[in-house]
């Protein structure tokens, strides 16, 4: 118990602010929104008005409860959870959710549990950063990294799950997780002293831009109209209401113009909590994919500001623990949730401005939902506790030095 004690106590003094504190800050704009956009719809259905609310408070509890509950593990606590278990839980999961469960809004995506619906996608986000990066640890290690069967049986497993991904549909699933491999192989590969840190870096910013040049591609008009004459599908519907929303705003492109009024509304200082007009049954999802619409229309261009701050330090302060590592399994582990927070954010805030499609990505800690709460705490506790070791080798350098 003592030795415990003195763990949580250590974990608590090297935590890391620049993470703890933007998190905290997305929650209680998240646990807000969720409220607001909810409860009138809730209302009209003479259902509790609060129940998503109470929903969302527990999510945001139980993920800082994990992601503080990593912190204080010990070091091999992490290694331990990288193991090909949680792989192969993952494809049970994804086989699952393909053949077992009912289709929701034309994809076949979610695990009810009751209270909670667990989304194998988001799960599989989590195996990603941890497998991989343990994996690919192993090999640079062992100097196996080139080593034909061991790249071959990774991009099977990789290809496996990627192609039960894109059954589900699940679009937008598919490209954070298509940008973590991409991120983590490159890494793995240019990782070479300090000039390897700055390498990575750079990769992670050009890789980037190549995914959201793909993205900006499927606006082009040859690709939707080989879409509307080859292709029929909830899925393939959002990328042609992507295309042309005011074409057609009766039904594809409904959301997104129910969204582009929202924004219009909202202006600098926005309409004030509660006295959104677009959540009123206009704007499908407002609590969940389009909670950022209703922010700019209730917050205004203030209130999406500091999502956009908080996010942006997320991220920045995740690359920036990941190049100070000189360990390459926990500096894969960084790049890999820096490149979760990313793509998932620019998804979600491209999809809400009509910048990318609609995939049905949420913003991380803002929109309703437990599974990816969760997943996203856990990710951060595993960069907490790489940031907490940092800070203890760096006081035991001053120890030895005084």
């Amino acid at each position: 118990m003592m030795k415990f004690s003195s763990r949580l106590k250590r974990a608590f003094v090297n935590c890391d602010c620049l993470i703890v504190i933007p998190t905290i800050v997305l929650c209680i704009i998240g646990v807000l929104m969720v409220y607001s956009a909810s409860s009138t719809n809730l209302a009209y259905s003479n259902a509790s008005t609060t129940s998503y609310f109470k929903r969302q408070v527990i999510f945001d509890f139980v993920g800082l409860l994990i992601m503080f509950g990593i912190l204080v593990l010990r070091e091999n606590g992490l290694k331990k959870l990288g193991t090909n278990l949680l792989k192969f839980i993952t494809i049970f999961l994804l086989i699952y959710v393909l053949f077992f469960t009912a289709p929701v809004n034309g994809a076949r995506a979610w695990i009810s549990l009751g209270i909670v619906s667990v989304q194998p996608s988001e799960v599989c986000k989590f195996m990603m950063v941890l497998w991989l990066s343990r994996e690919l640890n192993k090999r640079h290690r062992s100097k196996k990294i080139g080593n034909k069967f061991y790249l071959s049986s990774v991009i099977v497993t990789l290809l496996v799950i990627g192609m039960l991904i894109i059954f589900e549909p699940d679009f937008g699933g598919f490209c954070i997780n298509f940008s973590i491999v991409l991120v983590l192989f490159a890494v793995s590969f240019l990782c070479s002293g300090k000039k390897g840190k700055v390498n990575n870096i750079l990769f992670f910013v050009f890789s980037s831009l190549i995914v959201m040049m793909g993205l900006f591609l499927l606006k082009a008009d040859s690709v939707v109209s080989w879409m509307k004459e080859n292709i029929h599908s909830y899925a393939i519907q959002r990328f042609i209401g992507y295309q042309d929303p005011f074409g057609h705003v009766a039904t594809s492109g409904k959301q997104l113009v129910n969204s582009y009024v929202a924004i219009s509304n909202g202006g600098i200082f926005g309409l004030g909590i509660g006295n959104g007009i677009q959540k009123r049954g206009y704007l499908p999802e407002s609590y969940t994919d389009f909670v950022l619409s209703v922010t700019a229309e209730e917050l205004g261009f203030i209130g999406v500001l500091v999502i956009l701050i908080a996010l942006a330090t997320l991220i920045i302060r995740i690359i920036v623990i990941g190049a100070k590592e000189n360990e390459l399994y926990y500096r894969l582990i960084c790049y890999g949730t820096a490149t979760l927070f990313f793509t998932q954010s620019f998804l979600n805030i491209g999809a809400v401005c009509g910048l990318v499609p609609i995939t049905g990505v949420t913003l991380p800690f803002v929109s309703y939902g437990g599974s990816s709460v969760w997943i996203l705490s856990a990710c951060l506790g595993f960069v907490l506790m790489i940031s907490a070791k940092q800070k203890d080798r760096r006081r035991q350098k001053d120890l030895e030095v005084m």
